[in-house]
């Protein structure tokens, strides 16, 4: 045993040992350009032009995030926010709350 394992360290498995993988949280991670620039890909269905913009994507190439994992494709428009009661997606400008 290492002086830097804790006792938890050894009973966990590497995530390359694990079956399932699920993470929960609001990463809130962001798209790096501006609002219309995002609008106009998504009109276009130019996805890979958002993903080279992605922040989450930008960390985790740098190692900074989720270090040895790697995300699955993405082939589909961004999923912002439902308008409730409605099957539509809202992608209307958010407001800030001043």
């Amino acid at each position: 045993m290492q002086e830097q394992d804790t006792l938890a360290e050894l009973f966990m498995p590497e995530l390359s040992e694990t079956d399932i993988l699920v993470w929960f949280g609001d990463f809130n991670y962001r798209i790096d350009t501006s609002f219309e620039q995002a609008m106009e890909w998504i009109k276009d269905h130019r996805y890979e032009k958002l993903l080279a913009k992605d922040q989450l994507r930008s960390e985790m190439a740098y190692g900074r995030t989720f270090p040895g994992m790697r995300e699955g494709g993405i082939e589909f428009p961004p999923t912002y926010k439902f308008d409730r009661g409605s099957q539509g997606l809202n992608y209307t400008r958010p407001t800030q709350v001043e």
